[in-house]
């Protein structure tokens, strides 16, 4: 496991307010890349390519509302 990120994921009412305390479950759509630590709401990087960066997408659920993806770049160190 490479490099760990925690992410903030916010849950958005229809009027655009924050719900606390709404379940999310992160997913990786690159799993061969990014990885996921659910108890964390962490991306981490599984394998890095040649190149030393890493790209990846995720997406964050709760209950029915799905998150358009969205891509995370982890830079060589």
């Amino acid at each position: 496991m490479g490099d760990t990120v925690v992410v903030q994921v916010r849950v958005l009412d229809r009027a655009g307010d924050s719900i606390p305390g709404a379940p999310i479950v992160l997913t990786s759509l690159t799993p061969d890349t990014i990885g996921i630590d659910s108890a964390r709401q962490a991306v981490f990087v599984v394998a890095a390519p040649a190149s030393g960066v890493s790209h990846g997408s995720i997406t964050a659920r709760s209950g029915d509302i799905l998150s358009n993806p969205f891509r995370i770049t982890v830079p060589a160190p």
